[in-house]
């Protein structure tokens, strides 16, 4: 497989569309599912290059005589404030004080997080200088089992309380509450993931004291996130920024969170979310929250058609050399690797596509092994038979990830890289910016 596509220049640009630039809508198959939503102010895209960063994230009010309602929202991947839902009935609005919460939920909540309040922006821990999880770098953090209570009241002992869970979890009298959450699904109309394994909309519980933040990060599904009580500061990024928020990478601590935790960059935007409100988080745009009030609030989230994809993607078998030393499987991986990227749209060269991807992942995160793994990378001229293997094998990722929208794409392929890599050295995690430095230019 070769690292550059017949005529390509091999001093070309870093591919037109990896750029900052507007999100390119879904083509979704429905009919009418293309058209505006009646009653949103503006694309988030729209008249970037004159606005002030973060934009606030454009509003509609829910349309009841539009069954298509929320396909479009989904279908058009971009963050919109919703208000006049059917979440106005729901019961919890009501009913959840702290006697009422405390009342009916479990007594005992093991996953509950403490950070002091002058660490308060360290509550997820933004950037890690070492490969492997640093104990130290925790030191400061702690996790108790308590009520939620403990949540609430933990200003008042000079902390800030944060807790989140799956609310099946949390009792049926809290789940009546949030009824009806069947308007907040979202089906995506594709038998791949009607049989998949990525499970069905899950409603999640959040509370938190004020101060309470989380880092810049990413999530697969769809979430419709409803302000029950409190307000949150909500911060997101167009995928496409992504190369500047500096993900980690895919067997890091810190996976699918972001090394730049804070940027305003002109692929921002912001709402201040009040009770009542719901704001809809696209699968794959990073976000970053924090509490400005004590706050209760509820996920309802959705597997997206991103993550079945790139699930999709990976369970392809990688084609192993059924003899031969173990420096073959740098070879596969190489060829692997460099055939899915130049499947992808807009790369022409896979080794410079590699090095952007070994750039934005890995630059500041110290690694060891490349002595040990140094021979590995010997690679070599693969017999055709195998050849022939490695590129039905590249088609058939490749034509998954194509299909993921741009920026959600990049990461993906990313985090496929890693795994690769990662089967090529024995499932050493470290291995993967020695390969990409060095085995990708080969």
């Amino acid at each position: 497989t070769k690292s550059k596509r017949a005529g390509a220049d091999a001093a070309s640009p870093p591919p037109a569309q990896l750029a900052l630039g507007p999100v390119v809508a879904l083509v979704v198959a429905a009919a009418g599912v293309g058209v505006l939503l009646s009653g949103l102010t503006s694309s988030p895209n729209a008249n970037r290059t004159s606005a002030a960063y973060p934009l606030p994230v454009p509003r509609v009010e829910w349309n009841a005589s539009d069954p298509q309602f929320l396909p479009k929202i989904a279908a058009r991947r971009e963050p919109v404030v919703i208000t006049g839902s059917p979440c106005k009935v729901w019961t919890a609005f009501e009913l959840w004080t702290d006697e009422y919460l405390d009342q009916f939920m479990p007594a005992s909540l093991n996953n509950i997080r403490y950070v002091p309040q002058t660490n308060q922006h360290e509550f997820f821990p933004a950037t890690e200088e070492s490969w492997r999880h640093n104990a130290s770098s925790r030191a400061t953090h702690k996790t108790i089992t308590g009520s939620l209570q403990d949540v609430f009241t933990a200003k008042s002992k000079g902390d800030i309380g944060y807790f989140s869970g799956p609310m099946s979890e949390l009792g049926y009298v809290l789940l009546q509450d949030v009824e009806p959450l069947a308007p907040f699904e979202v089906r995506e109309n594709s038998k791949r993931l009607s049989n998949s394994t990525a499970g069905h909309t899950v409603p999640v519980l959040w509370a938190g004291s004020a101060g309470a933040e989380s880092s810049t990060h990413v999530d697969p599904p769809h979430n419709f996130h409803v302000m029950v009580r409190g307000s949150k500061v909500f911060t997101l990024y167009d995928p496409m920024a992504w190369p500047s928020l500096r993900p980690f990478p895919n067997s890091h601590i810190h996976y699918r969170q972001m090394k730049n935790s804070r940027s305003n960059t002109e692929s921002s935007f912001q709402v201040v979310l009040q009770p009542g409100e719901v704001v809809y988080i696209p699968p794959f745009w990073p976000h970053h929250v924090e509490t400005l009030a004590t706050a209760v609030s509820v996920s309802v989230v959705s597997p997206s058609m991103e993550d079945v994809l790139f699930a999709a993607a990976v369970e392809v078998p990688i084609p192993e050399a059924s003899d031969g030393p173990r420096e073959l499987r740098c070879s596969i991986a190489r060829d692997l690797l460099f055939g899915v990227a130049l499947l992808q749209p807009g790369v022409e060269d896979a080794a410079r596509y590699l090095d952007w991807i070994l750039s934005t992942r890995f630059e500041g995160l110290a690694h060891r092994g490349a002595e040990a793994f140094a021979p590995l990378c010997n690679c070599q001229e693969l017999p055709a038979t195998q050849q022939q293997d490695i590129l039905y094998a590249a088609k058939r990722v490749g034509k998954f990830l194509r299909r993921v929208p741009a920026g959600a794409r990049e990461m993906l392929y990313g985090d496929y890289a890693e795994r690769v890599i990662r089967w090529a050295f024995n499932g050493y995690p470290d291995t993967a910016p020695y390969f990409l430095s060095t085995c990708a230019k080969a």
